[in-house]
């Protein structure tokens, strides 16, 4: 029998989305089984987050048992989305050295799918540009000056993207 090859596992994977700057409220951990069948943990069509990371291995048990996984790698998040800093760092034109501006962008994006619903075109490309010019650059000027969208409505795409995930979480123990 051979093993798995990287690409075919399922792996359970953590990740935080952060609305507010940090301190301002708490990150919501959610988790991800990674994979050729990739899903964000939900029930009932609701994305399930929590508060403390250490549960996250409970979490998978008493919610996620159903869903195949061969490993899982739980120790420090893997997919990282923090709203606000992005937004500071989008509209200072900070160079973004962290890439959390490409990591936000992917992780709004597979929460947007996530939640069954279709995000308006002009939201959607935004959002898809933003993930598509971060792969590879880091500088917040570039991105406006050869996309061609404003500072405005990237901020209004990030918080509607925002806004939407965060009707579709359900906050759960372990």
């Amino acid at each position: 029998m051979s093993e798995k090859q990287p690409a075919d596992m399922q792996i359970w994977r953590l990740a935080y989305l952060a609305p507010a700057p940090d301190g301002d409220l708490a990150k919501w951990y959610l988790l991800i089984n990674e994979g050729p069948q990739e899903q964000i943990l939900k029930v009932d069509e609701r994305i399930l987050v929590f508060k403390d990371p250490d549960a996250a291995e409970q979490i998978i048990t008493r919610y996620g048992a159903h869903l195949p996984a061969d490993e899982q790698d739980l120790e420090e998040p893997f997919f990282r989305g923090h709203v606000a800093q992005s937004l500071y760092l989008l509209t200072s034109g900070e160079i973004d050295e962290t890439r959390l501006i490409i990591d936000t962008a992917n992780l709004l994006l597979d929460l947007i799918a996530a939640t069954g619903r279709t995000a308006p075109e002009h939201h959607r490309q935004r959002l898809k540009a933003l993930a598509d010019y971060f792969t590879f650059a880091s500088d917040p000027a570039g991105f406006f000056r050869e996309s061609g969208i404003s500072s405005d409505d990237i901020v209004e795409s990030l918080l509607w993207a925002t806004g939407l995930v965060v009707l579709h979480l359900t906050e759960v123990q372990p």
